[in-house]
């Protein structure tokens, strides 16, 4: 066997690993189905889609069959329908999950040395996926057992947690603080100036929240959430980069290459949970996002920093 096809064989196997593990985590008895038996190293994202797209489709026309039962059954037998509507309901949407979890897979790094996920990792997820509805939550939990599919032990059952108690209001606020972080060598924060400044108290333009909402409200709202550091949190590029001397700033399509001796940079930094769940959010620019990036480098200039900017 050449390297190519080593290469393209080690990638569907780890691909299917990831594939087995999201159909364990939502649909486990598809696996001792006699009529659907397969080797776990066959899968792939088509084949698992088709897998769960089957299961929908049969436990959908069972929750239809169970509704017209419930019409023609008297008060006793509707009590047990209803528990049978309730848990049919409860599959779709955790099956649902499933498969918005396949499309997440193939953005993941694959791992090589890849291993099941724990079952009691499952039974939390499955617990979450089956009782929250909401969309937005859907597709975070679709990004968590996605990663945790691909590399199992990447997200926590802290993390889980969050996610299961997130209200929507603090999901939106999260969201729109990741909009206006700066990537500062894969640290995600709204960083201090060089003088200590940071933009607080200036309304955050396009915020879903309202008009008046300000950094200082967004990080109110998300005081009782494991998201953020403590107020002005720091580290020091050379330190916390390998001893390099130099760092890669991003906001949106701007990249800042800088020349760094011994820096500190302050800010407002994410905890492991939150750049855990960040992971799975879609960031959007924002003009006070840009403002705060372009401004922190201009205080930086001719300090202990030099920088080229580029696009």
């Amino acid at each position: 066997m050449n390297n190519l096809a080593k290469i393209q064989e080690d990638t569907l196997q780890d691909n299917a690993k990831s594939v087995h593990n999201i159909i364990r985590a939502v649909a486990p008895f598809l696996f001792s189905d006699p009529d659907k038996f397969f080797q776990a190293h066959t899968l792939t994202v088509a084949t698992g889609k088709n897998l769960l797209a089957g299961k929908i489709q049969a436990v959908t026309l069972a929750e239809k069959e169970l509704r017209n039962c419930w019409i023609k059954a008297d008060d006793v037998e509707r009590i047990h329908i209803e528990k049978d509507i309730g848990e049919a309901e409860a599959q779709l949407q955790q099956l649902s999950v499933g498969v918005h979890a396949l499309d997440h897979i193939g953005a993941i790094q694959e791992n090589f040395l890849q291993k099941e996920i724990t079952g009691h990792w499952i039974d939390k997820f499955s617990e979450l996926a089956r009782t929250h509805n909401e969309s937005w939550r859907s597709k975070l939990l679709a990004c968590a057992l996605a990663a945790e599919s691909v590399l199992p032990g990447s997200v926590s059952l802290r993390t889980l947690w969050v996610l299961g108690t997130l209200e929507e209001e603090q999901f939106v606020a999260f969201s729109t603080f990741l909009n206006l972080c700066t990537d500062i060598e894969n640290t995600l924060m709204i960083p201090l100036t060089y003088y200590g400044e940071v933009t607080v108290q200036i309304p955050v333009p396009n915020c879903p929240l309202g008009d008046d909402i300000t950094i200082g409200k967004l990080v109110s709202i998300l005081q009782d959430v494991d998201f953020l550091r403590d107020r002005n949190a720091s580290f020091r590029l050379g330190k916390n980069t390998g001893g390099k001397n130099f760092a890669i700033a991003r906001y949106d399509n701007k990249k800042a290459t800088m020349t760094c001796y011994n820096l500190e940079i302050s800010g407002v930094m994410l905890t492991g949970v939150g750049e855990s769940v960040a992971s799975f959010c879609e960031r959007k620019p924002n003009p006070l996002g840009k403002d705060i990036f372009e401004s922190w480098l201009k205080s930086l200039d001719g300090k202990k920093c030099k920088y080229t900017l580029s696009e």
